[in-house]
């Protein structure tokens, strides 16, 4: 596994503190090595796979640059008048980076 990931492979150890106990391990980017690893390490034995594509028609990855010689305000003011306005907003997830 990854370096980062470095700590999940010591998740096993759960196993002998519960051994019958159901483990969900969940992923969004995992590949079929990836999962296969997983499986392996969480010592799961006859799991159940449910693997669905990434690819979503109604999911959007948006990086954008804002510049500092507007308020932040400026960039969101689409959302601020969807939500002020009653109009149903879609689900949206905003991550901010100030630098």
């Amino acid at each position: 596994m990854a370096a980062f990931r470095e700590t999940y492979s010591e998740l096993h150890e759960l196993r002998s503190l519960a051994p019958t106990v159901n483990i969900l391990a969940l992923t969004a980017t995992a590949t079929s090595s990836t999962r296969e690893t997983i499986t392996e390490v969480l010592l799961m034995k006859d799991s159940h796979v449910i693997s669905e594509s990434p690819s979503k028609t109604n999911i959007a990855y948006s990086v954008l640059y804002m510049g500092n010689d507007k308020p932040i305000e400026y960039y969101f003011q689409w959302l601020v008048d969807e939500i002020t306005e009653k109009i149903k907003a879609t689900r949206t997830i905003l991550f901010i980076v100030k630098q």
